[in-house]
């Protein structure tokens, strides 16, 4: 994977085809995942709830960065959201502290991926929102 040095890279899919369909709340969470992982050139990345909602701080006391601007009900709701439309995939953390690593799923048929969102209202209704 080609990235370039001091930046994220956000796949055209996302912008083109996806984010169109996401609310404000579950492109700012996916945003983040795209942030924490090709923004550091990873392709996935251990994310705690408490990073997505405040950010990461330097352990010098200043901040890295100030998470995704989503409360914490939010981020939840749109990680179940991005989850079940298949656009992330979450390995659940084990052992202290039980941090979930996250990663971007772009390898599904596009064609299928934007089926699905013009769908979003049924998953939304699935998981409760």
């Amino acid at each position: 994977m080609d990235l370039i040095p001091n930046s994220t890279q956000v796949p055209n899919i996302l912008l083109d085809l996806i984010f169109p369909f996401l609310r404000d709340s579950e492109r700012s969470v996916l945003l983040y995942i795209c942030r924490r992982t090709y923004g550091f050139q990873r392709e996935s990345d251990k994310i705690s709830l408490s990073q997505f909602v405040g950010g990461i701080q330097h352990s010098e006391g200043y901040p890295l960065d100030f998470g995704c601007g989503v409360g914490h009900a939010k981020v939840i709701e749109g990680l179940r959201m991005l989850e079940a439309l298949g656009l992330v995939e979450k390995v659940a953390g084990s052992g202290r502290g039980h941090i979930n690593e996250y990663r971007l799923n772009l390898h599904a048929e596009i064609g299928q991926k934007v089926t699905i969102l013009q769908h979003a209202e049924n998953a939304r209704e699935k998981i409760g929102q």
